[in-house]
């Protein structure tokens, strides 16, 4: 089945490409999550009350916040953009710093922002014909009620189908390549099928690493930290990978190795 051929190739680059994977993205990683964690500490210890509500924190620490977050969302694409680099073009790494590319890097960060404002609105346009369906169904066959509790992640699932087709954006400003938007609907027609099977894997390793991370910051925080660290950046590059495999399999027509 492609679907899961896709996952378990992109899984494979990865785990390949261990020291490669790490050199890209583990320096960069632990200074964002060390950096992230002080600034957490230093306003929490700033702007604690009896309720604890985030409404009691100040301008200057929301403003900190606020700063973390956007250094964190540079650090993980400046590491897709090299992630992708490497896998596409072998382009190594030379250190334990990734190489940055800023006209490639701003494009992806252009798409990057496009592709998260279609989402959205596609899990809007998702949802409504969705529930109207299991609506319906409920009504005329009751024990179809039960489905409900599965709307969320069947919209999540076909909200990520919609990324990884229109996704292959990314791979392809990553390295400089003419593509768009229509380009990419145009190249991944007809692989809703392949593309759903891939998404709901990647949700269900996500899922089971995501309550393994928790139980293991509750247990030992300083453990959980580390594992957090470097298992959030082996799963987030799997995920880059997949787009990657995606637009190798249909833009440049490469046969799965």
């Amino acid at each position: 089945m492609l679907g899961w051929k896709i996952f378990a190739h992109s899984v494979r680059i990865v785990f390949r490409n261990l020291r490669e994977a790490l050199q890209i993205g583990l320096v960069p990683s632990v200074a964002a999550a060390v950096f992230s964690a002080v600034v957490s500490s230093f306003t929490d210890q700033g702007t604690a009350t009896e309720t604890g509500s985030l409404l009691s924190t100040s301008p200057e620490d929301a403003f900190l916040l606020f700063g973390t977050a956007v250094m964190s969302f540079i650090v993980t694409l400046w590491i897709f953009v090299a992630w992708h680099r490497f896998v596409l073009l072998e382009e190594y790494p030379t250190g334990w710093i990734p190489g940055f590319k800023a006209d490639r890097f701003f494009d992806y960060v252009g798409y990057t922002f496009l592709l998260i404002v279609i989402c959205v609105i596609s899990a809007v346009g998702f949802s409504m014909p969705v529930v109207l369906i299991v609506s319906l169904l409920s009504t005329t066959i009751p024990v179809l009620g039960s489905l409900a509790q599965f709307l969320p992640l069947i919209i999540v699932i076909l909200v990520y189908v919609t990324f990884l087709r229109l996704g292959t954006v990314l791979p392809a400003a990553a390295i400089g390549a003419p593509f768009g938007l229509k380009a990419a609907k145009n190249a991944t027609s007809g692989t809703n099928g392949t593309l759903i099977v891939t998404a709901t894997t990647m949700l269900i390793v996500q899922g089971v690493f995501g309550v393994i991370l928790f139980q293991s910051s509750q247990l030992l925080p300083i453990v959980g930290i580390a594992s957090q660290t470097i298992i959030g950046l082996i799963i987030s590059l799997v995920n880059v990978s997949v787009l990657t495999t995606v637009y190798g399999i249909y833009v440049e027509k490469r046969e799965l190795t």
